[in-house]
């Protein structure tokens, strides 16, 4: 995907980091999007990761930040690929994010 960004966006940076262990500098990013990303990484690590956006991003920062539409926890085939499913469910992380220091702009379902 990176590959494909670089031929979309030449001028722009691109890193390939841990999202366990991103140590980029607090204050870093205007935005961070984190989409299908947080279900395939266990759960009880989800608050850690989101506090690490929160400390990476600049006041008044966005996060961009998707779910699973229900709490679950395991794994499956997936395109022939063992796949880790692990979400909360979303009322949960919501509370986790407002705790975390977010403000909620939008919440539910993009169309």
């Amino acid at each position: 995907m990176i590959d494909l960004a670089k031929e979309n966006v030449p001028e722009a940076r691109f890193y390939h980091r841990n999202i366990l262990t991103m140590d980029f500098p607090e204050s870093s990013f205007d935005g961070i999007i984190s989409v299908y990303t947080l279900w395939h990484i266990p759960r009880e690590n989800h608050p850690t990761i989101i506090q690490n956006f929160h400390r990476m991003l600049r006041n008044n920062g966005i996060l961009v930040l998707n779910t699973g539409v229900f709490e679950s926890d395991g794994m499956s085939e997936f395109f022939g690929e063992p796949m880790v499913w692990s979400t909360n469910d979303p009322m949960k992380t919501l509370a986790a994010v407002q705790n975390l220091g977010f403000e909620i702009i939008y919440e539910g379902v993009l169309k």
